[in-house]
């Protein structure tokens, strides 16, 4: 996990980015299936056309079952970066912060949905989510992102 991420948000959003590749290999396996349904059984008595038709359910069986396996292993690699990232969204001292953190990368609200949470106008919330990143990053930046992006210099 050591410098991969040029940004915060990156580094946050791979929750996010992860769980939608889950969803979209399992569409795949299920499209796979399904054509691996189609091409499959009937009538075995023309020997000529079978190699071909068993070769075509063989092969969409195999890529359905790659696309269930490739899920597999993102949901175990989504799990670990989730427990990863929940136990530093933890580790976040100011309470504001930590709830802005929490509602927006694990439990996926909108800004303006926590904004109104929190009683808090949309703007004064980005405002807020921006001060929230900052302290994440200032907190276990170290750790994840890449040494060869240079930082801006803070504005006084």
């Amino acid at each position: 996990m050591d410098g991969k991420f040029r940004t915060t948000k990156q580094y946050l959003n791979q929750l996010v980015n992860i769980d939608k590749r889950i969803k979209d290999k399992i569409k795949e396996a299920e499209m796979w299936r399904d054509i691996a349904g189609r091409t499959g059984g009937g009538n075995n008595s023309e020997r000529v056309q079978t190699t071909k038709r068993y070769d075509k359910m063989g092969d969409a069986i195999s890529s359905a079952v790659d696309y269930e396996q490739e899920s597999e292993r993102l949901a175990k690699e989504l799990v670990e970066i989730k427990n990863t990232i929940i136990q530093q969204i933890d580790g976040i001292e100011d309470q504001l912060h930590y709830n802005i953190l929490k509602d927006y990368y694990i439990h996926e609200m909108a800004l303006v949905e926590i904004a109104a949470q929190e009683h808090y106008s949309y703007k004064q919330m980005g405002r807020h989510f921006k001060n929230a990143l900052n302290d994440f990053e200032h907190r276990y930046g170290s750790t994840y992102l890449r040494n060869d992006v240079p930082k801006c210099p803070q504005m006084s």
